[in-house]
């Protein structure tokens, strides 16, 4: 019968092969959401050549998960490419390769609970925001002759603000 063997896991070595392919990360506690790369049009990377790092870095991830008996959610796994509203001369068929599984670029990417879309505008985030907030204002609109100046301003601050926070 086999013993189950425990591993202390630290990010810091996931940390290490990002810095080591030349990408940026960040980590929020035991979810590692951001691998980037960030081009200055006067670079002279290619978008394809960017997306075989990230690709290379995210097969290495796979790897050092595998030999430590970690597994990747592929469901989870995004690559979005973000550019400026100008630049529309980018495929959209581009993908990449981790760990046996071809990952389609994403139009739009969700981050600590914010909508990021490849053009930076926003929009499936604020509209949905804009949205609800609206949708409140107007039901404490039919109720607001009932109400007194300070309880209206609570119920704005906790139904409407609170969304825009």
């Amino acid at each position: 019968m086999l013993e189950p063997k425990y591993y202390t896991i630290y990010t810091k070595q996931v940390g290490t092969i990002c810095r080591n392919h030349g990408l940026n990360h960040h980590f929020y506690a035991d979810d590692s959401q951001l691998l980037y790369l960030s081009l200055k049009p006067t670079d002279c990377v290619t978008i394809s050549e960017a997306l075989r790092r990230v690709e290379s870095c995210l097969n290495d991830i796979v790897s050092w998960m595998h030999r430590h008996v970690l597994k990747r959610n592929a469901d989870k796994t995004e690559v979005i490419l973000f550019s400026s509203k100008d630049i529309n001369k980018i495929p959209s068929d581009l993908s990449i390769n981790a760990g046996g599984a071809t990952i389609l670029l994403s139009n739009c990417a969700r981050n600590l609970g914010t909508w990021l879309n490849s053009k930076m505008n926003m929009e499936k985030h604020v509209n949905p925001v804009c949205r609800s907030c609206y949708a409140q204002l107007r039901h404490i609109g039919h109720i607001r002759q009932h109400l007194t100046i300070n309880v209206t301003k609570s119920i704005v601050n906790s139904l409407v603000t609170s969304r825009i926070d």
